[in-house]
Parts: C-alpha cells; sequence; structure tokens
C-alpha cells in the first residue's frame, strides 16, 4: 500500500510539472507573436513615413511648379527627379527607386517605387503620385494633385 501511495504524489507531481511546461509555452508563443505584430508595425510605420514625405515633396513642386529635370536634381528634397519633360513641354510619366534603407538607387536594387502618372487636360495639370513595394506590389500612399496651368497671352 505504501508504494502505491508514492507512486500517486509522484504521478501528481509530473501531471503538475507538465501543465506548468504548458502554460509558459503558451505564454511565450503569446509574447512572440506580439513581439512580431509590433515589428511589423513599426516597419508599417516607417514605410508609411518614407512614402508621405517623398510622394508631398514631389506634390509640392508639382503645385508650385518646380519640378524640373535641372532643378529636382540639384534641389535635394528627393533623391531622384521622377519626371521627364519632353521637348514640346509636357510631362511624361516617371518613377524612382529607393531600396531597403530608403536612398535612391536603380531599379535592380530597389524595394519600393515612387511612380508620377500626368494627366494634362486643357488648363489643368493633373498629377497622380504613388509608392508601392516592388516584391508586392503593395500601395504603401497615394496622393492626387491639381494644377492650373497658367497659358502666355498670345499677341
Amino acid at each position: 500500500m505504501k508504494y502505491q501511495r508514492h507512486n500517486n504524489t509522484s504521478s501528481l507531481f509530473l501531471l503538475e510539472l507538465i501543465l506548468a511546461v504548458l502554460f509558459f509555452s503558451v505564454a511565450s508563443a503569446l509574447c512572440i507573436q506580439i513581439f512580431t505584430k509590433a515589428h511589423l508595425m513599426s516597419q508599417d510605420a516607417r514605410d508609411l513615413n518614407f512614402a508621405v514625405n517623398e510622394v508631398s515633396s514631389i506634390a509640392e513642386q508639382i503645385s508650385a511648379g518646380t519640378l524640373h529635370p535641372d532643378t529636382a536634381a540639384s534641389s535635394g528634397d528627393t533623391a531622384s527627379d521622377p519626371s521627364i519633360q519632353m521637348p514640346d513641354g509636357t510631362l511624361q510619366d516617371a518613377a524612382a527607386y529607393y531600396d531597403s534603407s530608403y536612398t535612391s538607387c536603380e531599379k535592380a536594387d530597389a524595394v519600393y517605387v515612387l511612380t508620377v502618372h500626368y494627366e494634362p487636360e486643357d488648363t489643368l495639370l493633373k498629377a497622380h503620385i504613388s509608392m508601392d513595394t516592388i516584391a508586392d506590389n503593395r500601395n504603401i500612399y497615394t496622393l492626387d494633385v491639381t494644377k492650373h496651368r497658367q497659358r502666355r497671352a498670345e499677341s
């Protein structure tokens, strides 16, 4: 009888130990999920902040009428000028590429792409500016800008 009693207490202790290990395993799995989610949210916030800054900078330059190949390359506001002005004065759609550390780079090394799509209308210039990821083609930020183009009086 004594032997059976000793066996019951050790199996009870073993069961308690297994339950404690199970509880801490579940708690650690939840903590890992929380930290992973926080890291992903932090990365998304960095991406959004970068996209808002770059897209807003281009939008301001379009609104001010200062987005030209000569001025944007020397201005330091943006890493590269995402517009190409044709000889007849029209703007051609263009793109600027950025790597994972948000610096300007070649298309082959790019993680992010900033695109500018121009839609000239009679006296308006509409621009659709967006920042996307290249790998999964996920849109990070988009901004539409409309600028009134002044026409010179014909003499």
